[in-house]
């Protein structure tokens, strides 16, 4: 009976061990509600100074030239997909996004690093 009790014992313990070990843990998770609000870019550029994110998925990207580009979005993993009114898709990679910070590997045709600050209410 003991060695079956110890056997049960190792058992569990081996269990809760791999269980453990082989969950993801990932801090940096970006979920869809934090990109909700209007961003202002750090930099002087003439495409998406602006952006406004929408809670019903929706979003306006502004230009210094008054033309507003309005898409449908989608935020997977890491990844902000835009989908446009000609149904074109563009995944732009997240690098990171906090409360006041959203930073792009690229965004759509900018193929540079791009730096938002969320705009204060």
């Amino acid at each position: 009976m003991k060695k079956l009790n110890k056997h049960y014992m190792i058992g569990a313990v081996l269990i809760i061990f791999l269980s453990c070990s082989f969950v993801k843990q990932d801090k940096n998770i970006i979920y869809q509600r934090d990109i909700i609000g209007t961003w202002l870019l750090n930099k002087k550029q003439v495409n998406y100074p602006q952006l406004t994110f929408s809670s019903d998925n929706t979003c306006i990207f502004t230009s210094m030239g008054d033309t507003l580009y309005r898409f449908k979005y989608e935020v997977k993993g890491n990844e902000l997909i835009l989908e446009d009114v000609l149904k074109q898709v563009s995944r732009n990679k997240i690098i990171s996004l906090t409360r006041t910070t959203l930073i792009f590997e690229k965004l759509v045709e900018n193929n540079s690093k791009q730096v938002y600050t969320r705009k204060k209410d």
